[in-house]
């Protein structure tokens, strides 16, 4: 339980909004490489998606902030703050991000003619930036905020250990130093803030993923802490069996994904 009925009914209604719209993201990129397809043709595929895929993940982007704007105002006013204080976006700065990372995505395409890999790359993508979009929002509201919330990152269900190793430091006052967590392709992982002294949220025990990445820890092995660190993150990965599991949905490697290593 969080601490507060409205706390989670916020938490709760957050989360459907962004998976509502990370669900609409995956299908509009299906639908434009389609599109671009179908008007331009596959050997212009790459010219069609610097033109529109921008745009795609700057819309998108727009929606995944304003349901953070929601959710921080709604955590604000559950703990009875009423100094006046409020929050905003910038749309021109959220634009200059979101177009930036959606240019970044198009570089890292490797393959043109392999349709269905640059559809399936660039869904991971969409995700990707929409979600570090909401994290870098809310920790940018967070660290302006005289009532001084915390942040912490809420692993989706069978997250991988990259997520789960950040989502380990639980709930952390944001500061200049509390960077936005480095996502990987498809991370549903949701930041959430909180104003309370000891917030909890529903099947989220920062403690037991705490205990479990010490352990896979002081198991790992490597010639230098890279080394060590990618070990601790395998063999995490193992024992909880997300790969498997991945196997199972038959879903890729995805690439750039921090957990692979």
């Amino acid at each position: 339980m969080v601490s507060t009925a409205i706390e989670k009914a916020a938490l709760s209604a957050a989360s459907t909004a962004y998976n509502a719209n990370l669900d609409l993201a995956s299908k509009s990129v299906a639908k434009m490489v389609m599109d671009v397809v179908t008007k331009l043709g596959a050997g212009n595929l790459q010219e069609g998606l610097e033109a529109a895929y921008p745009e795609l993940v700057a819309q998108h982007s727009y929606v995944h902030a304003n349901v953070a704007l929601e959710l921080y105002q709604n955590m604000r006013d559950a703990a009875g703050m009423n100094d006046g204080h409020t929050v905003e976006i910038s749309y021109d700065s959220l634009y200059k991000m979101a177009t930036g990372f959606a240019r970044a995505d198009l570089e890292d395409i490797v393959d043109w003619a392999d349709t269905d890999g640059v559809t399936q790359q660039l869904q991971g993508s969409i995700v990707k930036d929409c979600g570090t979009i909401a994290d870098r929002t809310l920790l940018s509201w967070a660290r302006h905020d005289p009532a001084k919330p915390k942040w912490a990152l809420v692993p989706e269900p069978g997250a991988c250990a990259w997520c789960n190793m950040i989502a380990s430091r639980g709930f952390v006052y944001s500061t200049e130093k509390t960077l936005a967590p480095v996502r990987h392709p498809n991370c549903r992982c949701e930041s959430v803030v909180s104003f309370s002294k000891h917030p909890k949220v529903s099947g989220y025990d920062p403690e037991a993923l705490r205990e479990t990445y010490r352990k896979a820890l002081s198991n790992a092995s490597g010639d230098d802490a890279h080394d060590e660190r990618n070990d601790m993150l395998r063999q995490m990965n193992k024992d909880s069996g997300y790969w498997r599991n991945k196997y199972q949905l038959k879903l890729k490697n995805d690439a750039g994904d921090a957990s692979t290593t």
